[in-house]
């Protein structure tokens, strides 16, 4: 279809040899994302609850916060980011929904407004980007196939010294 669109032009060429070099940089990279390797290790992963305190934590002084956030949020959304996968998948939402009442709801409205782009001020950013860099530190464990286990210490501080200050001389 895409060779019939621009046919008749030099495109088609330039167009192959791109996907050549594309196809041939992929072949040399060693440390590619294994999306199945990440999904089968975050199967039955939750987030420490001491990790996700740690995210939530001093959050209030960047803009309007919700107060403690339970910890299904963090697990679901850290899953959704280091899988690169829809968080309605994830495993943890997909055993709330086996539960009876309104269990699987209430995380899922909570995670709604950590995705919709309308709300990702404030405090809703700082922890968004938190979860990012807690995500990203996880894929990569995954990816080297060990355990999804993280230290904390490693993560923080959350913030460069320049952004906290910033943002606690503005309150």
């Amino acid at each position: 279809m895409l060779r019939r669109q621009i046919a008749g032009t030099d495109l088609w060429e330039e167009f192959e040899s791109v996907v050549e070099q594309l196809a041939n940089s992929l072949d040399q990279t060693r440390n590619r994302p294994n999306y199945t390797r990440r999904r089968q290790a975050l199967q039955d992963w939750e987030i420490p609850l001491a990790h996700w305190q740690s995210i939530c934590s001093d959050v209030h002084q960047a803009g309007p916060y919700l107060g403690p956030q339970d910890p299904a949020i963090g697990t679901v959304l850290i899953w959704a980011k280091a899988t690169e996968a829809e968080h309605l998948h994830s495993p943890t939402l997909t055993k709330l929904r086996h539960q009876e009442g309104s269990a699987a709801r209430t995380p899922n409205n909570k995670i709604a407004l950590f995705r919709t782009p309308a709300t990702r001020t404030g405090s809703n950013l700082l922890i968004r980007t938190r979860i990012d860099t807690y995500a990203r530190a996880l894929a990569a464990r995954c990816d080297l196939g060990t355990e999804p286990v993280l230290d904390l210490a490693e993560l923080l501080p959350w913030e460069p010294e320049a952004t906290r200050r910033r943002r606690h001389s503005r309150h």
